[in-house]
């Protein structure tokens, strides 16, 4: 018997509804979750692809590898098939303002699935230019504590902020144990930072050192006219021996360059500075659903297997993972959305001035 196009699509209709019911039962998700979760995977059965802006892995991966494992990932949990493509091309701060640009004059944003910092995104939060999911009812595996920006954003990876020295060039009696240490004279000259300085409202708010401290601090440390540059490229100056300290750098990147024999290693000063890193959906995304599933599996024990093996990211959130047992016991700088909402981009902007010298 032959099937018209019509029965076709009928019969699809009805075995990508039959997938979804079965994967919240066994998911263990009730009604109506359930069913909205059902007419998600339904919807992103017929999306096909997205296209997710994050970094570059740097594991022991090949970002095609990367994409793949995540796109096996989402087809067993929800036997949904989506083609992962990552899109890395801009800086975190860059392909937000991108989006932001391209939701406000009307325009399809250029991601589907967006993976920011707290800070470098808190202007599409802002905006109210974030799609809304339901996460915890959508996902019963996703915690209160992993919600953010007013429950749109889903945390997913937790990486710390530390100074970082050249270990050939920087004597274990002269590695600094405070944050303080890095205004010592001996350093003038001898520093690197990053040109962003998103980090420090983090220790700007008032339980941690607060707005005068944390702006005394780094107009002490212009004044030791230190070297500017993204992440890698302090990195690569440490690294090299251009300059043997830089003031701050993510643990994560330290720990691949150790693997592979750099003479890098990171000073355990407190407060560790914490980035909290988001996944979310940005307004008018071309291919929402599909981008929802590929988040949520971001926070499954094989999600967070993948962030750590591709970006050594994992979050702190998370029970028995690296970021969880690096932050034990510390002190930690977390960002507080609704201060970096309020605050944080004006003191960012201010931090870069004064370490700029304008």
């Amino acid at each position: 018997m032959r099937c018209s196009h019509t029965d076709w699509l009928s019969w699809s209709q009805r075995g990508w509804t039959l997938i979804a019911l079965v994967s919240f039962l066994l998911l263990g998700i009730s009604e109506p979750a359930g069913a909205q979760l059902a007419d998600l995977i339904k919807k992103a059965a017929g999306e096909n692809e997205i296209i997710f802006q994050i970094s570059e892995p740097r594991g022991k991966y090949s970002t095609a590898q990367v994409e793949q494992q995540l796109s096996d990932l989402v087809q067993k949990r929800f036997g949904v098939e989506v083609n992962i493509k990552f899109n890395f091309a801009l800086s975190f701060p860059a392909a937000a303002a991108r989006t932001l640009t391209e939701i406000k004059t009307g325009s399809y944003p250029s991601y589907d699935l967006m993976y920011q910092t707290t800070g470098t995104a808190i202007g599409l939060y802002r905006e109210n230019t974030i799609h809304p999911v339901r996460w915890r009812e959508l996902f019963n595996w996703i915690s209160e504590k992993e919600l953010s920006y007013g429950g749109q954003a889903i945390v997913v990876s937790t990486t710390f902020l530390l100074p970082v020295y050249n270990t050939n060039l920087v004597k274990p009696g002269d590695v600094p144990k405070s944050w303080d240490e890095l205004l010592d004279a001996k350093w003038k000259g001898k520093l690197a930072t990053p040109i962003y300085q998103d980090m420090w409202p983090n220790m700007a708010q008032s339980e941690i050192w607060g707005e005068p401290r944390t702006r005394e601090f780094l107009k002490k440390i212009s004044l030791q006219n230190p070297v500017l540059g993204r992440f890698p490229e302090i990195e690569a100056k440490v690294i090299s021996g251009e300059v043997p300290v830089a003031v701050v750098t993510n643990t994560w990147s330290v720990d691949h360059y150790r693997a592979k024999g750099a003479p890098i290693a990171y000073a355990a000063v407190e407060p560790v500075i914490v980035f909290v890193r988001l996944a979310f959906v940005p307004k008018n995304a071309r291919r929402p659903s599909a981008a929802t599933l590929v988040a949520s599996t971001l926070l499954t024990p094989q999600g967070q297997t993948i962030l750590a093996d591709g970006w050594a990211a994992s979050s702190l959130f998370q029970p028995n993972t690296p970021a969880a047992k690096f932050a034990a016991g510390k002190k930690l700088a977390l960002p507080n959305v609704e201060f970096e909402k309020e605050k944080g981009l004006a003191l960012q902007k201010e931090y870069e001035r004064i370490i700029l010298k304008r």
